[in-house]
């Protein structure tokens, strides 16, 4: 896709965002191996993949065209996706056996 070509879907998209599925078939492939590189599991990547793309569809009547390829975009988006998922709280369980143990006597 040219660059042309490209901003010509990006405001198609912005009027109608059935014409989405235009830009999702050029960079899908690409997205997918970006997060691929990065988790190196085909299920997280595919999670991540769609999560990615939804961001992208509800933030894309305020993309600004900023010199880059929309598929740089992209590739924020799916970054910020992994980093927040590798971020999620961890239920923790507190172990009652550690109860009232003073740090000075851990050492």
């Amino acid at each position: 896709m040219t660059p042309e070509q490209e901003q010509l879907a990006i405001e198609a998209c912005k009027s109608d965002l059935s014409k989405f599925n235009i830009l999702y078939k050029e960079y899908v492939e690409d997205v997918y191996r970006y997060a691929y590189s990065i988790v190196g599991n085909k299920n997280e990547t595919e999670e991540i993949v769609s999560e990615t793309f939804l961001k992208a569809l509800q933030s894309i009547k305020t993309y600004q065209y900023k010199g880059k390829p929309l598929k740089h975009w992209l590739f924020i988006i799916s970054r910020n996706v992994i980093y927040q998922g590798y971020r999620k709280p961890v239920n923790l369980e507190f172990d009652e056996r550690w109860h009232g143990i003073e740090d000075d006597n851990i050492l």
